[in-house]
Protein backbone atom coordinates (compact mmCIF):
# COMPACT_ATOMS: atom_id res chain seq x y z
CA UNK A 1 0.00 0.00 0.00
CA UNK A 2 1.29 3.50 -0.89
CA UNK A 3 2.64 5.30 2.19
CA UNK A 4 2.67 9.10 1.54
CA UNK A 5 4.78 9.77 4.65
CA UNK A 6 7.57 7.39 3.57
CA UNK A 7 7.34 8.71 0.00
CA UNK A 8 7.75 12.29 1.29
CA UNK A 9 10.75 11.29 3.41
CA UNK A 10 12.37 9.53 0.42
CA UNK A 11 11.83 12.55 -1.85
CA UNK A 12 13.19 14.91 0.81
CA UNK A 13 16.34 12.77 1.21
CA UNK A 14 16.86 12.63 -2.58
CA UNK A 15 16.56 16.42 -2.90
CA UNK A 16 18.88 16.94 0.08
CA UNK A 17 21.57 14.71 -1.46
CA UNK A 18 21.27 16.49 -4.83
CA UNK A 19 21.52 20.01 -3.37
CA UNK A 20 24.10 19.33 -0.62
CA UNK A 21 27.22 19.63 -2.89
CA UNK A 22 25.96 22.94 -4.30
CA UNK A 23 25.22 24.27 -0.82
CA UNK A 24 28.79 23.46 0.25
CA UNK A 25 30.19 25.21 -2.85
CA UNK A 26 28.06 28.32 -2.19
CA UNK A 27 29.13 28.39 1.47
CA UNK A 28 32.78 28.18 0.41
CA UNK A 29 32.36 31.06 -2.06
CA UNK A 30 30.70 33.19 0.64
CA UNK A 31 33.63 32.52 2.97
CA UNK A 32 36.07 33.62 0.27
CA UNK A 33 34.07 36.82 -0.31
CA UNK A 34 34.18 37.55 3.41
CA UNK A 35 37.96 37.13 3.35
CA UNK A 36 38.42 39.89 0.73
CA UNK A 37 41.58 41.76 1.78
CA UNK A 38 41.47 45.37 2.96
CA UNK A 39 44.25 47.16 1.12
CA UNK A 40 43.60 50.61 2.56
CA UNK A 41 46.00 50.45 5.51
CA UNK A 42 48.71 48.64 3.51
CA UNK A 43 48.56 51.18 0.67
CA UNK A 44 48.60 54.18 2.97
CA UNK A 45 51.61 52.85 4.90
CA UNK A 46 53.56 52.07 1.72
CA UNK A 47 52.82 55.49 0.23
CA UNK A 48 53.83 57.25 3.43
CA UNK A 49 57.17 55.42 3.56
CA UNK A 50 57.90 56.25 -0.07
CA UNK A 51 56.85 59.88 0.24
CA UNK A 52 58.93 60.36 3.37
CA UNK A 53 61.97 59.23 1.37
CA UNK A 54 61.52 62.02 -1.21
CA UNK A 55 63.96 64.89 -0.54
CA UNK A 56 62.39 68.11 0.59
CA UNK A 57 61.86 70.51 -2.27
CA UNK A 58 63.21 73.98 -2.44
CA UNK A 59 61.10 77.01 -3.03
CA UNK A 60 59.99 77.08 -6.60
CA UNK A 61 57.57 75.25 -8.92
CA UNK A 62 54.67 73.18 -7.46
CA UNK A 63 54.31 69.50 -8.35
CA UNK A 64 51.99 68.71 -11.28
CA UNK A 65 49.15 66.60 -9.73
CA UNK A 66 47.84 65.67 -13.19
CA UNK A 67 51.08 63.83 -13.86
CA UNK A 68 50.86 62.12 -10.46
CA UNK A 69 47.28 60.99 -11.08
CA UNK A 70 48.17 59.56 -14.50
CA UNK A 71 51.06 57.57 -13.04
CA UNK A 72 48.93 56.24 -10.17
CA UNK A 73 46.11 55.17 -12.49
CA UNK A 74 48.53 53.37 -14.79
CA UNK A 75 50.20 51.52 -11.90
CA UNK A 76 46.94 50.44 -10.25
CA UNK A 77 45.54 49.14 -13.53
CA UNK A 78 48.65 46.95 -13.78
CA UNK A 79 47.82 45.28 -10.46
CA UNK A 80 46.97 41.58 -11.06
CA UNK A 81 43.35 40.72 -10.20
CA UNK A 82 43.37 37.67 -7.86
CA UNK A 83 41.89 34.52 -9.26
CA UNK A 84 38.74 33.07 -7.70
CA UNK A 85 39.64 31.81 -4.24
CA UNK A 86 43.33 33.00 -4.38
CA UNK A 87 44.51 35.58 -1.77
CA UNK A 88 46.13 38.83 -2.90
CA UNK A 89 49.95 39.02 -2.98
CA UNK A 90 50.75 41.86 -0.56
CA UNK A 91 54.47 41.80 -1.45
CA UNK A 92 53.62 42.38 -5.11
CA UNK A 93 51.30 45.22 -4.12
CA UNK A 94 54.02 46.93 -2.06
CA UNK A 95 56.45 46.55 -4.98
CA UNK A 96 54.01 48.23 -7.39
CA UNK A 97 53.41 51.10 -5.00
CA UNK A 98 57.15 51.61 -4.52
CA UNK A 99 57.65 51.72 -8.28
CA UNK A 100 54.73 54.14 -8.54
CA UNK A 101 56.27 56.61 -6.11
CA UNK A 102 59.74 56.23 -7.66
CA UNK A 103 58.31 57.32 -11.02
CA UNK A 104 56.87 60.50 -9.58
CA UNK A 105 58.75 63.54 -10.91
CA UNK A 106 61.00 65.04 -8.29
CA UNK A 107 59.72 68.52 -7.69
CA UNK A 108 62.00 71.28 -8.62
CA UNK A 109 62.19 74.24 -6.37
CA UNK A 110 58.65 74.41 -5.06
CA UNK A 111 56.13 72.76 -2.73
CA UNK A 112 56.87 69.27 -1.36
CA UNK A 113 54.36 66.49 -2.12
CA UNK A 114 52.64 64.86 0.87
CA UNK A 115 50.70 61.65 1.51
CA UNK A 116 47.52 63.74 1.76
CA UNK A 117 48.08 64.94 -1.82
CA UNK A 118 48.38 61.41 -3.21
CA UNK A 119 45.77 59.67 -1.01
CA UNK A 120 42.62 60.75 -2.99
CA UNK A 121 44.08 59.43 -6.24
CA UNK A 122 45.08 56.11 -4.69
CA UNK A 123 41.75 55.66 -2.92
CA UNK A 124 39.84 56.15 -6.18
CA UNK A 125 41.92 53.62 -8.09
CA UNK A 126 41.92 51.01 -5.31
CA UNK A 127 38.14 51.35 -4.92
CA UNK A 128 37.81 50.66 -8.65
CA UNK A 129 40.01 47.56 -8.31
CA UNK A 130 38.06 46.28 -5.25
CA UNK A 131 34.74 46.73 -7.08
CA UNK A 132 36.01 44.64 -9.98
CA UNK A 133 37.10 41.95 -7.51
CA UNK A 134 33.61 41.83 -5.97
CA UNK A 135 31.94 41.60 -9.37
CA UNK A 136 34.10 38.66 -10.38
CA UNK A 137 33.32 36.84 -7.14
CA UNK A 138 29.59 37.57 -7.51
CA UNK A 139 29.64 36.19 -11.06
CA UNK A 140 31.24 32.98 -9.79
CA UNK A 141 28.60 32.65 -7.08
CA UNK A 142 25.78 33.23 -9.56
CA UNK A 143 27.16 30.56 -11.88
CA UNK A 144 27.11 28.07 -9.00
CA UNK A 145 23.49 28.95 -8.24
CA UNK A 146 22.53 28.59 -11.90
CA UNK A 147 23.89 25.03 -11.86
CA UNK A 148 21.27 23.98 -9.32
CA UNK A 149 18.76 21.59 -10.95
CA UNK A 150 15.29 23.04 -11.37
CA UNK A 151 12.62 20.72 -9.88
CA UNK A 152 10.46 19.14 -12.55
CA UNK A 153 6.68 19.11 -12.38
CA UNK A 154 5.53 15.84 -10.87
CA UNK A 155 2.52 13.76 -11.77
CA UNK A 156 -0.88 14.64 -10.38
CA UNK A 157 -1.66 12.77 -7.19
CA UNK A 158 -4.65 10.53 -6.70
CA UNK A 159 -7.84 11.92 -5.26
CA UNK A 160 -8.07 11.58 -1.49
CA UNK A 161 -10.93 10.08 0.43
CA UNK A 162 -13.40 12.11 2.48
CA UNK A 163 -16.32 11.78 4.86
CA UNK A 164 -18.68 10.80 2.03
CA UNK A 165 -16.68 7.54 1.74
CA UNK A 166 -16.79 6.73 5.47
CA UNK A 167 -18.03 3.38 6.82
CA UNK A 168 -18.24 2.52 10.53
CA UNK A 169 -18.26 -1.07 11.82
CA UNK A 170 -18.67 -2.43 15.36
CA UNK A 171 -17.46 -5.94 16.24
CA UNK A 172 -20.00 -6.35 19.02
CA UNK A 173 -17.33 -6.29 21.71
CA UNK A 174 -15.14 -3.22 22.19
CA UNK A 175 -13.68 -2.33 18.76
CA UNK A 176 -15.08 0.27 16.35
CA UNK A 177 -13.59 0.30 12.83
CA UNK A 178 -13.63 3.37 10.58
CA UNK A 179 -13.19 2.64 6.86
CA UNK A 180 -12.68 5.16 4.07
CA UNK A 181 -13.27 3.43 0.74
CA UNK A 182 -13.13 4.94 -2.75
CA UNK A 183 -12.57 2.57 -5.66
CA UNK A 184 -9.45 0.52 -4.95
CA UNK A 185 -8.28 2.94 -2.24
CA UNK A 186 -9.05 1.88 1.34
CA UNK A 187 -8.04 3.51 4.61
CA UNK A 188 -8.91 1.70 7.85
CA UNK A 189 -8.60 2.83 11.47
CA UNK A 190 -9.46 0.59 14.43
CA UNK A 191 -10.54 2.14 17.73
CA UNK A 192 -10.34 -0.40 20.55
CA UNK A 193 -11.80 0.79 23.86
CA UNK A 194 -10.30 -0.86 26.98
CA UNK A 195 -13.66 -1.63 28.59
CA UNK A 196 -14.15 -4.75 30.71
CA UNK A 197 -15.53 -7.62 28.62
CA UNK A 198 -16.23 -11.07 30.12
CA UNK A 199 -14.36 -13.67 28.08
CA UNK A 200 -15.28 -16.65 30.25
CA UNK A 201 -12.71 -19.16 31.47
CA UNK A 202 -9.07 -18.51 30.50
CA UNK A 203 -8.03 -20.35 27.32
CA UNK A 204 -4.39 -21.23 26.81
CA UNK A 205 -3.07 -19.94 23.45
CA UNK A 206 -5.66 -17.17 23.11
CA UNK A 207 -4.46 -13.54 22.92
CA UNK A 208 -6.32 -11.14 25.22
CA UNK A 209 -6.39 -7.36 24.92
CA UNK A 210 -6.70 -4.69 27.65
CA UNK A 211 -10.09 -4.94 29.35
CA UNK A 212 -10.67 -8.65 28.66
CA UNK A 213 -11.61 -10.51 31.84
CA UNK A 214 -11.38 -14.23 32.56
CA UNK A 215 -11.91 -16.73 35.32
CA UNK A 216 -8.87 -18.79 36.26
CA UNK A 217 -8.07 -20.90 39.35
CA UNK A 218 -11.30 -19.73 40.97
CA UNK A 219 -10.39 -16.01 40.73
CA UNK A 220 -11.49 -13.23 38.36
CA UNK A 221 -8.79 -11.46 36.35
CA UNK A 222 -8.72 -8.38 34.06
CA UNK A 223 -6.08 -7.94 31.33
CA UNK A 224 -3.99 -4.76 31.61
CA UNK A 225 -2.16 -5.23 28.30
CA UNK A 226 -2.17 -7.56 25.31
CA UNK A 227 -1.14 -10.96 26.64
CA UNK A 228 -1.48 -14.69 26.19
CA UNK A 229 0.13 -15.68 29.48
CA UNK A 230 -1.65 -17.35 32.37
CA UNK A 231 -2.83 -14.91 35.04
CA UNK A 232 -0.56 -16.27 37.76
CA UNK A 233 1.93 -13.39 38.27
CA UNK A 234 2.25 -9.61 38.09
CA UNK A 235 4.40 -9.88 34.94
CA UNK A 236 1.69 -11.84 33.11
CA UNK A 237 -0.25 -8.68 32.26
CA UNK A 238 -3.28 -9.56 34.39
CA UNK A 239 -4.72 -7.85 37.47
CA UNK A 240 -6.58 -9.82 40.14
CA UNK A 241 -10.09 -8.35 40.41
CA UNK A 242 -11.89 -10.89 42.61
CA UNK A 243 -9.99 -13.41 44.69
CA UNK A 244 -11.26 -16.95 45.12
CA UNK A 245 -13.22 -17.43 48.37
CA UNK A 246 -12.07 -19.80 51.09
CA UNK A 247 -13.73 -23.21 51.43
CA UNK A 248 -16.22 -23.55 54.34
CA UNK A 249 -15.69 -25.93 57.26
CA UNK A 250 -17.41 -29.32 57.38
CA UNK A 251 -20.58 -29.51 59.57
CA UNK A 252 -21.30 -32.13 62.30
CA UNK A 253 -24.08 -33.99 60.49
CA UNK A 254 -26.95 -32.29 62.33
CA UNK A 255 -25.63 -32.70 65.84
CA UNK A 256 -25.78 -28.96 66.44
CA UNK A 257 -29.12 -28.62 64.72
CA UNK A 258 -31.28 -25.94 66.29
CA UNK A 259 -34.42 -27.31 67.89
CA UNK A 260 -37.72 -26.32 66.31
CA UNK A 261 -39.84 -23.67 67.94
CA UNK A 262 -43.27 -24.74 69.09
CA UNK A 263 -46.08 -22.23 68.68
Amino acid sequence: MFDPEKFGQAMGEAIRQAVEPLQKEIALLKEKLAEKPDFGAEIKAAVQVAVDAIPKAKDGKDVDMAEVEALVAKAVEALPIPKDGAPADMDALRKHLTELVDKMPRPADGKSITAEDVAPVLETQVAKWALEFERRAQDTLQKAIDKMPVPKDGKDGRDGVGFEDLEVEYDGSKTVTFKLVRGDVTKQFDLTMPVVVDCGVFKDGHIYTPGDSVTWAGSYWIAQKETGAKPDSAESGWRLAVKKGRDGKDGRNGIDKTAPVNL
